[in-house]
């Protein structure tokens, strides 16, 4: 029997495979830091964007819709946002994603600018 970890992973493994196919770097998994624990951080070379991404599971039933990211973690992501262009010392665009993942109905879906 897979545990949740297993299936969380298979995720992030299909949103960092379709966010390389649209020409996008990932920088980093699974990674803590700027005080967040962020998914996939990532960097857009052509539009010069770093894109803090959150991988949600697309749920199925009555009520779906787009998952509603909690307020604590939106305000972490945008610490950790303001952290990294802090890090830099200069400003950085960047931009807190959310990545559906359907297994069932295998797609990816990127959704952009969501704090």
């Amino acid at each position: 029997m897979q545990h949740e970890g297993a299936f969380i992973n298979a995720e992030e493994d299909l949103a960092a495979m379709f966010l390389r196919l649209t020409g996008v770097v990932i920088v980093a998994r699974n990674t803590r830091n700027y005080g967040a624990e962020i998914d996939l951080l990532c960097r857009d070379d052509r539009t010069n964007e770093y894109l803090f991404c959150e991988v949600k599971r697309r749920r199925h039933g009555a009520s779906t819709g787009y998952p509603v990211l909690p307020r604590a973690q939106q305000l972490r992501l945008k610490d950790a946002a303001l952290g990294l262009i802090a890090a830099a010392g200069k400003f950085l665009p960047v931009r807190i994603c959310l990545v559906l993942v359907d297994k069932r109905l295998r797609s990816v879906e990127l959704i952009t600018d969501v704090v």
